[in-house]
């Protein structure tokens, strides 16, 4: 089954087809299947919402390390005046962000089973 197909029947594309829920996701096994989007919004809003937090907090990071590396007035400037070493240094940043989020309590709790 294809992926959109799935998603306008309501179904989870991650399950194959005639595979029973229980299988896949055994915490689900006693909800039955998703009935639609408003449902899967009412079942899973706290992942949603920690989602977001993440992105918001990922997003922040990167502004603000933007700006305290790039900003021609900042004071990183002058310390490291090399372009690439600066943009090496943002890559390594938030690399670092992104791991940290994903090994968080909240990211963690997002990760497939």
């Amino acid at each position: 089954m294809r992926i959109a197909e799935a998603v306008i029947l309501g179904l989870d594309p991650a399950i194959e087809p005639g595979a029973h829920v229980a299988e896949v996701r055994p915490e689900a096994a006693d909800r039955g299947p998703a009935l639609g989007f408003a449902d899967a919004l009412r079942r899973h809003w706290p992942e949603y919402l920690m989602e977001a937090a993440g992105l918001g907090m990922f997003m922040i990071s990167a502004g603000l390390f933007g700006t305290l590396l790039f900003h021609p007035a900042s004071p990183l400037v002058v310390l490291l005046p090399d372009p690439l070493a600066r943009r090496a240094l943002m890559g390594a940043i938030m690399g670092a962000t992104a791991i940290g989020l994903i090994y968080s309590p909240w990211g963690s709790s997002r990760a497939p089973t």
